[in-house]
């Protein structure tokens, strides 16, 4: 995967949803890019929520990290930390059957009764 770049060296013309969007196509958390670039959370999902084309590109920036990661596990003999990876940051795919369930939002209480 690719390298981070620090804030400090991209240009200072570039908005902070182009900031956002580098970071999570370099595999930063929602939560990590949003502190790198000092947007709170709430900002970052209205202007997910209102801008189409904000919504596009970061769902194509955490696309590229997913192929990446699948990639790395598909080639790796030692495969687990991607593997882990995938599973944390996409619980709803890979995840455990008590994570897909919550993720879910299962309100049948199947996500207490399923053991680890």
């Amino acid at each position: 995967m690719n390298a981070i770049t620090p804030l400090s060296r991209l240009p200072t013309s570039l908005s902070w949803q182009t900031d956002i969007i580098i970071l999570l196509s370099r595999g930063v958390s929602i939560v990590e890019a949003c502190q790198m670039t000092q947007v709170s959370r709430a900002t970052y999902y209205r202007r997910l929520n209102k801008d189409p084309a904000f919504k596009r590109q970061v769902e194509r920036a955490r696309a590229i990290v997913e192929l990446e990661l699948f990639e790395i596990v598909r080639e790796s003999r030692d495969w687990r930390a991607a593997a882990w990876l995938l599973e944390k940051r996409y619980p709803a795919a890979y995840g455990t059957a008590r994570d897909r369930l919550r993720y879910a939002r299962c309100s049948c209480g199947a996500a207490s009764a399923v053991i680890r």
